[in-house]
């Protein structure tokens, strides 16, 4: 269970989204808990990570940038920020299981 702190997002501030790292979204990001798995949770123990506020990070991943020479076939780099963006998820479910 996430969790956004509250009061919403901070203003005023640019914060690059952990799990997308879109650089031209223009979304909120805020900071998600979520309780630690186990006796730590039951402790009070958080983990957190910044996050698109409307969890818009799996459409943000599959834009396709314009080709150019360092990456002329955008397909292959959506396919990457796909890959990525599990792993980066994984990640973080494994910090909560630990």
């Amino acid at each position: 269970l996430l969790r956004a702190p509250e009061g919403g997002a901070k203003k005023n501030r640019s914060v690059l989204c952990e799990m997308c790292r879109d650089v031209f979204s223009k979304e909120d990001v805020f900071l998600w808990v979520a309780k630690r798995a186990g006796q730590a949770g039951r402790n009070g123990n958080t983990v957190g990570t910044l996050i698109c506020a409307d969890f818009i990070c799996s459409a943000n991943v599959r834009k396709a940038p314009p080709a150019n020479e360092i990456n002329p076939d955008p397909a292959v780099v959506v396919k990457r920020q796909i890959e990525e963006l599990n792993l980066r998820i994984r990640k973080f479910l494994a910090r909560v299981a630990e």
